[in-house]
């Protein structure tokens, strides 16, 4: 079995989004409705953090899926973060850095149990440094929970997946616009008749209502775009295809438990929005609708680099949604 699907760790869900709105070397700092009580997200922003060359450099590397450059990104996050311990920035990328490693490893790096257990090691220490730093940040536990339920699963130490779970639920109290798609993503590779695959169908519906819009598999039409201004829920700078990726998530859910009708109708509203004609992943939706029986009994046996097996399993599972174009 390959490393990243020892894991299993999805890395940006989807939807790595970011309280601050970047064009060039320039920030602006947004709110989101994150944080309730406790340091709201967009406090625990500076211009400094979001302007710094680490920080650059790693969103250079994930709009260009230049797998390539990571290892300086980390390099640089881990410099930046030595030097400045306050900004919570650092951490936080580095965290998710070392997480993209996990999801879509390079060929050298896949099938090395040992590289992956130290970045999957290095993403969660990162990520708890960055949640003490910013405990408003709830997107946070939209990484950390799942790398403790995944780690936990493999380790079979079952309090480490509760302590996941938990951190889990508490995102999803707290920012569920966010935090529901890693719950999909949590439990989407669970055997199909199982009770533990019906969360991801919970998550499929509680997100989608989280986002304003209807319901997925009701006799109205689908809805994976809605007019809810939180950038969890739409496309934007840092995922320019959020919806459009998002939408290979949702609807391989619902092919893999054989709703046909339903994914389809997913499967075609992603390739309806305004940004799927200059999205390269176009062709993993239009497979999938070619034959939708066919796709469904060949993705089990097709987990490898190219996305055409369940999307959770492939080494594109960022890239979807990240890549600028």
């Amino acid at each position: 079995m390959k490393a990243h699907n020892l894991f299993k760790t999805a890395f940006f869900i989807g939807s790595l989004t970011s309280a601050i709105a970047c064009t060039g070397q320039s920030a602006v700092i947004e709110t989101n409705n994150s944080g309730g009580e406790a340091t709201p997200v967009w406090a625990c922003r500076t211009e400094f953090g979001e302007n710094h060359e680490a920080t650059q450099l790693f969103w250079t590397a994930l709009r260009a899926d230049d797998k390539s450059a990571r290892n300086e990104v980390i390099e640089s996050l881990a410099l930046a973060m030595d030097l400045h311990p306050d900004e919570e920035v650092f951490p936080l990328l580095h965290g998710l850095a070392s997480l993209w490693v996990v999801a879509e490893p390079l060929p050298e790096e896949d099938g090395d149990l040992g590289l992956q257990g130290l970045h999957a090691m290095n993403a969660r220490s990162s990520l708890e440094i960055a949640w003490d730093l910013c405990p408003g940040d709830y997107r946070i536990t939209a990484w950390l929970g799942p790398i403790l339920i995944n780690t936990g699963r493999f380790m079979q130490d079952e309090a480490m997946v509760e302590e996941g779970l938990a951190i889990l639920d508490t995102g999803i109290e707290n920012y569920p616009e966010f935090v529901l798609f890693s719950k999909l993503l949590t439990y989407a590779d669970e055997d199909v008749n199982s009770p533990e695959f019906q969360n991801a169908f919970e998550a499929v519906r509680d997100n989608t209502s989280a986002c304003g819009g209807e319901e997925i598999g009701s006799d109205d039409d689908v809805m994976i775009e809605s007019n809810f201004e939180d950038p969890a829920c739409s496309n934007h700078f840092r995922a320019a295809h959020n919806v459009e990726g998002s939408a290979i998530f949702v609807g391989d859910v619902y092919l893999k438990a054989g709703d046909y009708k339903t994914a389809e109708r997913v499967y075609t509203q992603g390739l309806s929005t305004i940004d799927a004609s200059n999205w390269l992943y176009q062709s993993l939706l239009e497979e999938r609708l070619d034959d939708l029986e066919k796709f469904r009994a060949e993705a089990p046996t097709r987990e490898g680099k190219d996305g055409m097996g369940w999307i959770w399993r492939s080494q594109v599972q960022c890239a979807v949604c990240h890549r600028a174009q």
